[in-house]
């Protein structure tokens, strides 16, 4: 497999969040999707926004993550984040969509195969505040990290590490074969 280097997975992780950021600020929204780095193309995938689907959109990635051998992804999606003080930590029992002081944002996550890994997130700040489909009218950036890895958690998280149970990836790639041969042939093969 290819190596991938640090300047590589930079300039792949900041052209998705661009490309991220252009959608909220031409059409207003950004479903969830990742974008998987091979060795000769770009496949961006479109993911469901369903909470039930979170855990098989992930299962689906990691699948193709391995099928194709790509060198990294990218997950992106709009997601909520609780304010949290510091020094203050959020209850464990409330999640962010439950919390009343919760801010919307976009959030991207690129993982390399070697353990690289680099996030953004953004707050998004809409013309009129609580509707979320109303306008993008500013996207104020919380931070950037790049790392080893260890720093990032979740269900998008090193998707190159995830273990999937057997007949669960059987089921997965079988579903997938088709699209795999036909839109990355000549690097699966």
């Amino acid at each position: 497999m290819t190596d991938i280097g640090g300047n590589q997975i930079c300039g792949f992780h900041d052209m998705n969040v661009e490309f991220a950021l252009k959608s909220l600020r031409g059409v207003g929204r950004l479903g969830p999707m990742a974008v998987l780095m091979l060795e000769n193309t770009v496949i961006p995938i479109a993911l469901s926004g369903e909470e039930r689907a979170k855990d098989v959109n992930a299962a689906l990635i990691a699948v193709l993550l391995k099928e194709t051998r790509a060198l990294a992804y990218t997950f992106l999606s709009e997601a909520w984040v609780s304010h949290v003080l510091p020094g203050e930590k959020p209850p464990a029992s409330r999640r962010p969509l439950e919390d009343p002081c919760r801010a919307e944002c976009l959030y991207a996550l690129t993982w390399a195969h070697d353990g690289t890994a680099r996030s953004a997130m953004f707050q998004i700040v809409r013309e009129r505040p609580g509707v979320e489909d109303s306008p993008v009218a500013d996207l104020l950036p919380f931070g950037s990290e790049f790392s080893e890895g260890a720093a990032f958690e979740g269900r998008f998280a090193n998707l190159f590490a995830r273990e999937i149970p057997p007949p669960l990836y059987a089921s997965l790639r079988d579903t997938l074969k088709d699209s795999i041969r036909d839109i990355i042939a000549p690097v699966v093969n």
